[in-house]
């Protein structure tokens, strides 16, 4: 993650890292302010991509499952319920 001085470690970005994310991965200073405020319900490719060549790493590193409506991964079909 990028980090810069004065920010405080919160677990969160403050302003001046996410200018500088959003500098580097070439994807909006608002899209950086929404991801950092709460979990997004989705991500594009394309995004996750900039993310993960902007800081270093793989998808796995930034994406946590996190279960939710039983719904919303049934895709209907013979197995469904």
């Amino acid at each position: 993650m990028p980090t810069l001085d004065g920010c405080q470690p919160s677990g969160s970005w403050c302003a001046a890292e996410r200018a500088t994310l959003a500098k580097e991965s070439g994807i909006a200073y608002s899209t950086t302010h929404k991801l950092n405020k709460e979990p997004p319900k989705g991500i594009s490719f394309v995004t996750l991509d900039k993310l993960c060549v902007a800081l270093k790493c793989e998808p796995g590193d930034l994406l946590v499952r996190v279960p939710g409506d039983k719904k919303a991964g049934s895709r209907g079909g013979s197995n469904s319920r």
